[in-house]
């Protein structure tokens, strides 16, 4: 059994987790960025109700098959992950292709923080259906749809904004304010 345990961020934002009990505190700064913890006291962290959530929801991933089934977040008998699952980008891809009612049914195994991931995921990659979209609406609460028209404007806005600033430059010495 190894002395240390990777903790790996699943989700984009930053995550903290103190635990003053136990001396601990550690932030991971994006998605994917793993962190080294000793065996002893993630033993000792999994009563942290904080950080057990953070655990069961996806929010932070242990890879070790075995160190998930000693801490109870797997059972005892699974070859692979079956209450924790994680997306990457190939997951999210085939869910979205998948007919609605497949596609409801893949998307329930998740938590609300793995499926606010998918919509991120089909923002970036701008892959609208809108029947799925209401799904990812109705677990989230995030309106994709919105969100998007939203960015887009916001985009569109601030190219004008730049296009006159170049057009009307200031005079020397002329004060420009950025609300006018």
């Amino acid at each position: 059994m190894s002395d240390k345990v990777y903790i790996v961020s699943t989700v984009r934002g930053t995550i903290g987790v103190n635990v003053p009990q136990l001396n601990f505190k550690r932030t991971w700064n994006k998605k994917g960025m793993k962190i080294p913890v000793e065996r002893e006291k993630l033993d000792e962290m999994q009563f942290d109700p904080g950080f057990e959530y953070m655990l069961r929801q996806g929010i932070l991933y242990i890879e070790d098959m075995q160190v998930k089934k000693d801490l109870g977040l797997e059972p005892e008998d699974a070859k692979e992950p079956t209450n924790i699952l994680i997306f990457n980008e190939k997951t999210m891809e085939d869910i979205m292709n998948q007919p609605l009612w497949r596609f409801k049914e893949l998307i329930g195994k998740y938590s609300v923080d793995q499926c606010k991931n998918l919509a991120d995921y089909v923002l970036e990659k701008k892959k609208f259906d809108y029947e799925k979209c209401s799904v990812i609406k109705e677990i989230t609460g995030i309106d994709v749809m919105k969100t998007y028209e939203f960015n887009k404007a916001e985009e569109e806005r601030i190219a004008k904004e730049k296009e006159q600033a170049t057009k009307n430059p200031p005079k020397p010495g002329q004060i420009q304010f950025p609300f006018n």
